[in-house]
């Protein structure tokens, strides 16, 4: 089956939240189950994103939003601020396409690069990010708006010991 990759759509809002809560079930399997209960985008957040043009979906053959990457921009680069399968679609290259379409839009934006922040010992974050050419940042390197990133993920309860910023050049 191949999935297609396009900007969401407003109406397809409350479905990309719904995969957002599907995805984040799997970490209930990981030590990190009490860090991500409870979180999750706001609708205001998701909507932002949409209208300008950074949500993107990965549809299946009926055109149904089953992942999603969201985008910001943090100290004026791309950052994929979130990225989820749903997960009976899972381990099928879903999100390697959505980290490819990100590292597109970033591109035909005029940027050179894509940030994110995500655990170092879960082996669908990190690691995965690590074969598709992300890099890890040395905390002392990491820019102002990442660094109020780093803390509001303090503030939301996740253990910064845990997690890794990296950076991809495109």
């Amino acid at each position: 089956m191949e999935y297609a990759i396009r900007p969401a759509r407003n109406d397809e809002i409350v479905l990309i939240s719904e995969i957002e809560h599907l995805a984040a079930t799997l970490f209930l399997q990981t030590e990190h189950a009490n860090e991500v209960e409870g979180l999750g985008l706001p609708l205001p957040f998701l909507q932002q994103a949409q209208q300008l043009g950074q949500l993107l979906v990965a549809t299946n053959e009926e055109d149904i939003p089953v992942g999603f990457a969201a985008i910001t921009i943090l100290d004026g680069q791309p950052h994929l601020h979130e990225l989820d399968v749903r997960p009976e679609y899972g381990r099928r290259g879903i999100g390697t396409k959505l980290v490819s379409a990100v590292s597109d839009w970033s591109k035909n934006h005029g940027y050179d690069s894509v940030t994110l922040s995500t655990f170092r010992d879960v082996p669908w974050n990190a690691p995965f990010y690590e074969r598709l050419g992300f890099v890890r940042m040395d905390e002392e390197d990491l820019p102002s708006e990442m660094l109020l990133l780093r803390k509001t993920e303090a503030e939301d309860g996740l253990d910064l010991s845990r997690r890794v910023v990296m950076k991809m050049l495109i």
